[in-house]
């Protein structure tokens, strides 16, 4: 049984000393998942999200189109009723607060000092900037035509 502990000591002793080399913390850079990433596709992925989001199948045919009275439909008709289901409206208002940020993200990166000039190669910075804040505008414009006043 003292030969075990003594060897176990010993493994435990060895380990102790034995460590990585110096270079550790490349292991953690992921070549495939940028660190910074260019404001052009962030504006047109959130472009592309809100517009398939807001445009879908369930918000565009089930929800806007009984409410403007040119669909009708006689299985779950909550719509019809004007009777919003919780789940629905909390993933408008969440999905579109989502994207929402990424246009945010757009106006920092190029209103910040440090990643002005970076952002410029993909535009003009004001263009950039009036880009996300129409978008901003348009997407505030339909939460407050959807839930009333919502704060900015």
């Amino acid at each position: 049984m003292k030969k075990i502990y003594i060897t176990l000591w010993t493994f435990a002793l060895i380990f102790s000393c034995i460590s990585c080399s110096e270079d550790i913390t490349d292991v953690n850079e992921n070549p495939n998942s940028p660190e910074v990433v260019p404001t052009n596709t962030i504006f047109n992925s959130a472009t592309k999200q809100f517009t398939d989001f807001s445009r879908n199948a369930f918000n565009s045919g089930r929800l806007t189109l009984n409410w403007m009275e040119y669909w009708g439909q006689n299985a779950y008709a909550d719509e019809d009723r004007y009777l919003y289901r919780e789940t629905t409206t909390e993933s408008i208002y969440t999905n579109t607060y989502l994207i929402a940020t990424d246009f945010k993200t757009i106006i920092d990166f190029n209103t910040d000092e440090a990643t002005r000039e970076e952002a410029a190669a993909f535009g003009d910075n004001d263009n950039q900037i009036a880009d996300s804040r129409i978008m901003l505008a348009y997407m505030f414009h339909q939460l407050t035509n959807t839930f009333g006043d919502v704060p900015y």
